[in-house]
């Protein structure tokens, strides 16, 4: 049972957000879950997650972030090689 501890009037686009909260508190309490604010977030992120790509656009990263990484490590071993040519 819901309770107003104040009297508070609310934007329309945050009544929208308390709806889909409810919507998402009533789904899981049926199956006799209570949820938390932060777990209706993550719920809400995972239902934005395109799953199906979601493994090849990880793998796709940690590519980049690789490739950023030689980059890194050779950008200073360029430092060092013009460091030691000019002294």
């Amino acid at each position: 049972m819901k309770q107003a501890y104040i009297e508070k009037r609310f934007k329309p686009e945050s009544i929208e957000r308390i709806e889909q909260a409810n919507e998402i508190i009533e789904e899981y309490s049926v199956q006799g879950y209570d949820l938390t604010l932060r777990q209706i977030f993550a719920d809400r992120i995972a239902e934005l997650i395109d799953w199906s790509t979601w493994e090849a656009d990880y793998a796709q990263q940690e590519d980049e972030r690789g490739q950023l990484n030689q980059a890194a490590t050779r950008w200073d071993e360029l430092n060092k090689f013009f460091e030691e040519t000019s002294s």
